[in-house]
């Protein structure tokens, strides 16, 4: 029984996370978790002021990454890591960002077990976007979000 209940998780698992290129990089995006490409990281100072900021944000999982934060310099991107189930504040990571002097560009992360795909406007409003969806069974399929 153990063993079912355990492949079952798997399987789920498996099926709501969703891989994204960054930079010609494929990035896996998992549930509970905001991927955001970022513009203007040059440097591991860079990296550091940003999970800094990052890292104080609500309801983050600072158990995973370096307090909750991974930041990859070489290929502009980062993810953030939540408690499970948290509702994500885009608006916030966007602030965030803004404030430590980069460029946030797109923020992807899992809703619904559906990649979504999230921009902030220069006036502060929020906009999802068409995104691409990779099945395992290797069909992309367009949807469009919320």
């Amino acid at each position: 029984m153990k063993k079912l209940f355990f492949t079952i998780v798997f399987i789920n698992l498996l099926h709501s996370q969703s891989t994204v290129d960054i930079n010609n990089q494929e990035v896996l995006v998992m549930p509970n978790e905001a991927v955001v490409e970022v513009f203007g990281m040059v440097c591991s100072f860079c990296a550091y002021g940003l999970e800094k900021n990052l890292s104080n944000l609500d309801k983050i999982n600072s158990k995973k990454y370096t307090n909750g934060v991974y930041v990859d310099i070489d290929n502009q991107y980062l993810k953030i890591a939540f408690q499970t189930k948290s509702q994500i504040d885009y608006k916030k990571i966007h602030s965030l960002i803004l404030d430590a002097g980069f460029t946030p560009n797109v923020i992807y992360s899992i809703e619904k077990n559906e990649l979504s795909q999230h921009t902030i406007d220069k006036t502060g409003n929020m906009k999802s976007m068409k995104h691409m969806h990779k099945h395992d069974h290797g069909d992309s399929h367009d949807h469009d979000s919320m």
